[in-house]
């Protein structure tokens, strides 16, 4: 499926991080964990880069600011410590996984993924079938020919069904 082969290079964009990661993680579990106890599910940060009684970053001690990680940065710790992305080429099967100290964090990131990716490619794909049903509406009021017509028609209802498809489908390109 070419959503499949186009989410594997999506899902290592920084784009993608950025709008679609990035705003649904809490960052200090990504750029500040020291420890995790995964008996009692606590986490500990390291204190020297983001304080967890106040809930701030810690200050850069070169400057005064506050020393929030890039999403550059970010992006960086989180394809090259944390995703996990392989494709069997017999069978196709995309296998998306996260790697984190805690496993909770792991399996609600990597489910994060695969919702973000299927949003991504249902709305990609419904704006252009959308775009594709008002063209073919605007061709079938200009002509008169009635053999055309039947060709729109046929084609539309492809159109209507690939809507409804993309509407119902839970799992849209992963599950």
């Amino acid at each position: 499926d070419a959503n499949s082969i186009e989410a594997l290079y999506k899902i290592k964009s920084l784009s993608f991080f950025i709008d679609h990661i990035l705003p649904n993680i809490f960052l200090p579990n990504l750029m500040a964990i020291k420890s995790v106890d995964v008996e009692e599910n606590v986490i500990e940060y390291d204190e020297s880069i983001y304080d967890s009684v106040t809930n701030k970053w810690v200050k850069n001690s070169q400057s005064s600011e506050t020393d929030i990680p890039s999403n550059q940065k970010s992006f960086e710790v989180f394809i090259n410590k944390h995703l996990s992305v392989s494709k069997d080429n017999d069978t196709g099967y995309v296998t998306v996984g996260v790697k984190h100290q805690s496993p909770i964090i792991a399996q609600a990131w990597t489910r994060l993924i695969v919702e973000e990716l299927n949003n991504f490619f249902r709305l990609k794909d419904k704006a252009e079938a959308q775009a594709a049903m008002d063209y073919l509406n605007k061709q079938i009021s200009q002509t008169s020919y009635a053999e055309v017509k039947q060709v729109i028609a046929e084609l539309m209802q492809h159109k209507t069904q690939q809507l409804t498809l993309i509407e119902v489908t839970e799992f849209y390109v992963f599950d």
